[in-house]
């Protein structure tokens, strides 16, 4: 029996088989037949149904065998499991296909994007959901207010934290479960690849970039120029060198006559 594959959340019925654990242990054992390693990716959510009791994925998963972060409190024997996605608590619902792809003939282009904070250095908390947006992979796609929905215009129009680079690799690959023959930014008419599939990344190797020229400082210091938008009195050129300063005086406050330097 095939069974329905989702990467947002799966009930007990579309699990294969039954698994275990022991009390206080962190090793859940599946039984004959069990397909961890289809079924689950890391930091998905795992819930034995006869126990209550859920825990995070976070350790190598085989067909039969995975581990969790936490212990669980209470042994389960031939138990039935559910899964869900670790962020899926910050959605309404599960990615299916936008009203845009829909009119289109197209089908699966929706995505769900989250920004977290893994390290909490900028909350404060580790693993804290910063920014979220629900959105379409397919190039062109629109809301009902006319704005464009395609993720990477929403991720560069509304992210404090993130610019658009490329797409990932698996949208070029198809998800055989769900026949996508279309890559992500490719028209609302096709039916897209990976869908339901979970991607997760850590921002690194990034840099604070160049130091700034003394000619960065001065095009910088030009925007002070505009007197009907720009309110200021005083222009602190701090440790810049004597072009600045003679920059900041000469074309600025001289040209503006309301400030000094």
């Amino acid at each position: 029996v095939r069974k329905k594959r989702s990467g947002f959340g799966e009930p007990a019925s579309q699990m294969m088989m039954t698994a275990g654990c022991s009390a206080n242990g962190v090793t859940i054992t599946g039984h004959a037949n069990t397909q961890f390693d289809t079924q689950f990716t890391v930091g998905d959510l795992f819930k034995f149904e006869g126990t209550n009791e859920e825990r995070k994925i976070t350790g190598t998963i085989t067909a039969t065998s995975m581990t969790v972060t936490e212990p669980f409190t209470l042994a389960a024997a031939a138990n039935t499991y559910s899964r869900r996605w670790e962020y899926a608590d910050a959605f309404d619902s599960e990615p299916t296909t936008s009203a845009h792809c829909a009119r289109n003939n197209g089908k699966y282009d929706e995505i769900h994007v989250v920004v977290v904070d893994e390290d909490g250095e900028f909350t404060g908390a580790n693993n804290t959901v910063m920014e979220t947006y629900s959105g379409s992979v397919a190039a062109g796609a629109k809301g009902e207010d006319g704005q464009s929905i395609y993720y990477k215009d929403l991720v560069n129009r509304m992210s404090k934290n993130l610019r658009w680079m490329d797409h990932h690799a698996d949208g070029d690959t198809v998800a055989t479960w769900m026949g996508g023959t279309t890559s992500w930014g490719g028209a609302a008419s096709g039916t897209f690849n990976a869908n339901g599939v979970i991607v997760s990344g850590s921002l690194t190797g990034g840099t604070a970039g160049t130091a700034a020229t003394a000619g960065n400082i001065q095009t910088a210091m030009d925007e002070f120029k505009n007197v009907e938008q720009v309110d200021v009195t005083l222009l602190m050129t701090a440790d810049a060198d004597k072009a600045t300063a003679i920059h900041a005086i000469n074309n600025i406050a001289e040209y503006r006559k309301d400030c000094v330097a």
